[in-house]
């Protein structure tokens, strides 16, 4: 898997528009989207949700996958490519990158699945990985830990893949997925992001 380096720097680009999809899945994906984000506390808000309901009543498949990427690429922390070969590539998305320092922040993540998988989309970085480990209960544990280590782990991330989402990607061309970010510190901060598909 390859990484995108998640940084203070500005926006990106807007991720390349997907053409050739079925709109008729392509609605129902992202109907759920937007009722995970809700559920999520993270809404659209009024006028972007009144776009996405426009290209969701659209009769114009080819319009309305136009619409909804309009509409939703701007949230996308980042475009997950899966090529015919599996293969996966990164790139950073235009959602502004910013945190709430001890609280979560969600992002959506464009992914242009043209392989059809449909394995999990996961998610990790080397800034979330434990500042602590439980105890064994030996009276000479290993230090696995390096103190120098923990300024740099301030990130949690994970993926929501719980109702109205499921799990696997749903193996269509193109859909959106949902990725929470656990921010620790206050200022900035600079993280590294990793997604597979298995």
């Amino acid at each position: 898997f390859l990484a995108v380096l998640w940084s203070q720097a500005q926006a990106a680009d807007a991720p390349p528009a997907v053409e050739g999809v079925e709109a008729q899945p392509l609605k129902a994906q992202v109907t759920r989207v937007a009722q995970a984000l809700e559920h999520l506390g993270a809404p659209l808000d009024g006028q972007r949700r009144k776009a996405l309901d426009a290209a969701l009543r659209s009769n114009d498949g080819d319009a309305a996958v136009k619409q909804v990427q309009a509409v939703l690429d701007p949230l996308c922390l980042a475009v997950v490519h899966v090529n015919p070969e599996s293969r996966v590539k990164v790139a950073e998305g235009p959602a502004e990158r910013e945190l709430a320092q001890q609280g979560w922040r969600v992002f959506l993540v464009k992914v242009i699945n043209e392989a059809g998988v449909t394995a999990p989309l996961r998610v990790q970085s080397p800034n979330a990985e434990p500042v602590y480990k439980q105890s064994s209960g030996s009276p000479d544990p290993p230090k696995t830990i390096n103190p120098d280590d923990v300024p740099n782990r301030w990130l949690d991330v994970q993926t929501f893949d719980r109702q109205p989402l499921n799990e696997p990607l749903s193996g269509l061309k193109l859909e959106y997925r949902i990725v929470e970010l656990y921010g620790r510190d206050a200022g900035g901060r600079e993280a590294k992001l990793a997604f597979d598909v298995g």
